[in-house]
């Protein structure tokens, strides 16, 4: 079961999660670990700004009017090339390369680790603990 933060979270996010899924071959699983994680589950500062995944510009983390700018720049910036093996590892349908992809891309190379440092072992327990593969499923 998850905590009710987090549910709300996922009910509040799945529209964008499922968009931004269907725009760069991203499970929703790695996307919803990845915003949850960013973002606080929705409770932080960045995520006030409507920025789930804390992304940074010239003078900062970027603020958004809407969850819809938010994941339209979102997806721009997942199509950027330092996303490309993560958009490769995508066309294997795996949930796990992805998360270890993306912890490796060259802008979050070592964002995504805990324990013994693996990339992108962060995401994997995130989905692991929420059930987050579950909405993989789905979509």
């Amino acid at each position: 079961m998850r905590p009710a933060h987090v549910q709300a979270f996922i009910d509040r996010v799945m529209p964008y999660a499922r968009r931004a899924a269907a725009a760069t071959g991203l499970p929703v699983s790695v996307i919803l670990a990845q915003w949850g994680a960013e973002s606080g589950w929705g409770r932080n500062d960045v995520a006030r700004q409507n920025n789930l995944g804390a992304i940074y510009g010239s003078s900062g983390f970027r603020s958004y009017a809407s969850l819809d700018e938010f994941t339209d720049d979102w997806i721009r910036v997942l199509h950027l090339p330092y996303y490309d093996a993560v958009r490769a590892a995508a066309a294997t349908g795996d949930a796990d390369a992805v998360a270890r992809a993306l912890g490796e891309s060259p802008y979050d190379n070592g964002h995504y680790c805990q324990g013994d440092g693996t990339p992108g072992s962060f995401l994997i327990q995130i989905m692991d603990d929420f059930d987050l593969r579950d909405f993989d499923a789905s979509t």
